[in-house]
């Protein structure tokens, strides 16, 4: 006999893992970056775990309604954190983070549009776009740690606001 109220349950996990992995990223600000420190990959790789499990919730839970522009966004944020939980460094002369990162924020910034067409978790998509708009604000006034700080946190924030939309259930 099955129990409907389980794919509920796993639901909420997902959510939760959403809140967790939003709130290290924001938390992540803090922290001074030192390549290979075994302790600090950890970290990362964590959080962009946590981050593709919440997408893919949020996604699946809504595909429905989310339509293509949201399944684009959904393969390409997924594929960028998939870029960046690998190993960093130069590939054929493009930098591992920096690309996947550029991904991310290209395929959230469709996903976030997918989110306000269909009406689903709106902070979160105000979020992800805010964080995409920091980061090019960054670049374009020549400030880019302050971007990318910027941007972190609002990254975060979305997954927090998603993953309190997963929560919901």
């Amino acid at each position: 006999m099955s129990d409907h109220s389980e794919p509920i349950k796993y639901l909420r996990v997902f959510g939760a893992m959403a809140v967790i992995g939003g709130a290290m990223r924001i938390g992540g600000n803090s922290i001074t970056w030192r390549a290979n420190d075994p302790v600090l990959e950890t970290y990362a790789a964590s959080i962009d775990l946590l981050l593709i499990f919440a997408l893919s919730a949020l996604f699946f839970q809504y595909a429905a309604r989310l339509g293509v522009v949201g399944l684009i966004g959904y393969i390409m944020s997924v594929s960028g954190l998939a870029i960046i939980t690998g190993p960093d460094g130069v590939f054929h002369g493009f930098d591992i983070y920096q690309t996947g990162v550029v991904i991310i924020g290209a395929g959230l910034v469709f996903l976030s549009a997918a989110l306000f067409m269909s009406g689903v978790a709106r902070l979160a998509a105000f979020a992800w776009i805010g964080a995409a708009l920091a980061q090019i604000a960054g670049w374009s006034l020549g400030a880019p740690v302050a971007g990318f700080l910027a941007a972190g946190v609002l990254f975060g924030l979305g997954f927090v606001f998603a993953g309190l939309t997963l929560l919901r259930h």
